[in-house]
């Protein structure tokens, strides 16, 4: 079962989360879920190309979305 679903192209919505902690150097980018969409969201995607839903309140989440826009400036 898919944890995002197609909501108007572009974007994904995620109604269910990934719960377990994701490796953050192992993270190649991620994408805020739609603002139409039901529940507030992030997709990561893994640098082996795997996506994730995942709760944009987990503190964990936040470190990832941190790190990578780090990155990014850097």
């Amino acid at each position: 079962i898919s944890n995002f679903l197609l909501c108007g192209l572009p974007n994904l919505c995620c109604f269910h989360f990934y719960v377990d902690r994701l490796p953050k150097n192992k993270v190649d980018d991620y994408r805020l879920t739609s603002p139409h969409c039901p529940n507030k969201g992030i997709i990561v995607r893994m640098q082996n190309g795997k996506e994730f839903c995942v709760n944009p309140d987990q503190r964990w989440v936040k470190g990832i979305t941190n790190f990578i826009d780090q990155k990014k400036s850097g």
